[in-house]
């Protein structure tokens, strides 16, 4: 049915951000512990099986639910990715807005015939403080920039294989 169509959907690109940041050398988190991606679960893909500590017990209370986050090497959240299949935009970008007195990029990953309605939310004032580091990506970019991932770790790994022969 379409909801677990929606949900599976919403996993997937989950487990693709997670595996490209780990591709990055970032550490990982997502609060979708159980979801399956590539017949794992995400926890078996994220680096951090619990979520860090960073700041405040207050701010680590709403942000701890942010779908997908990259922590930098000091454990500060570098890049925070909010998956929305249905274009609820507010309760993300309200998660966003509470990280924003901290260097982290934001992307809301939406079909792009939702884009009109991401521009909108995000121009209301409340959202001022993130609206410069906030960026809008389709799905599609997603998949396509884990394609690439992938095919650049298998790029490597067939290098380094051809090195040690």
């Amino acid at each position: 049915n379409r909801e677990e169509e929606e949900r599976q959907t919403h996993y997937s690109i989950q487990g693709m951000l997670l595996e490209i940041g780990n591709m990055e050398g970032f550490d990982t988190y997502s609060p979708n512990k159980n979801a399956i991606f590539d017949n794992k679960t995400l926890l078996q893909i994220m680096t951090l099986p619990e979520f860090p500590n960073f700041t405040y017990p207050s701010i680590v209370q709403c942000v701890r639910f942010i779908d997908v986050i990259w922590f930098n090497q000091r454990g500060f959240p570098k890049f925070a990715f909010e998956v929305e299949i249905t274009p609820q935009f507010r309760n993300s970008l309200l998660k966003f807005s509470e990280l924003r007195d901290f260097y982290t990029t934001f992307y809301l990953v939406a079909e792009s015939e939702n884009r009109d309605k991401y521009l909108r939310e995000i121009s209301r004032p409340v959202f001022a403080g993130v609206k410069e580091r906030c960026l809008f990506k389709t799905s599609e970019h997603v998949r396509d920039m884990y394609l690439k991932s992938v095919q650049k770790d298998r790029v490597a790994m067939q290098f380094f294989s051809e090195a040690v022969s």
